[in-house]
């Protein structure tokens, strides 16, 4: 009995871990003037939770630095 009890919540929380699993990813979207308007759109499914955090904390490091260098330039166009 203990057994099943271990196995279905450690099991999930295993494959969450593993480098290829069956779970949905995130989707990751920089919007525009408005929500209308996607800049940028990523799709991470079947990874690790923690390559897609990774690669979460990519695109926001990339958003800053976009948007740092553009109040440096004063070019605000998208």
């Amino acid at each position: 009995m203990i057994e099943k009890i271990i196995y279905r919540f450690f099991a999930p929380a295993g494959a969450l871990l593993a480098d290829h699993n069956h779970f949905r990813g995130i989707n990751l979207v920089r919007f525009g003037a408005n929500l209308n308007i996607m800049l940028d759109r990523k799709d991470y499914e079947g990874i690790s939770v923690l390559d897609q955090y990774n690669f979460s904390i990519d695109m926001y490091h990339s958003i800053t630095n976009i948007k740092k260098s553009r109040a440096l330039t004063g070019n605000w166009n998208w």
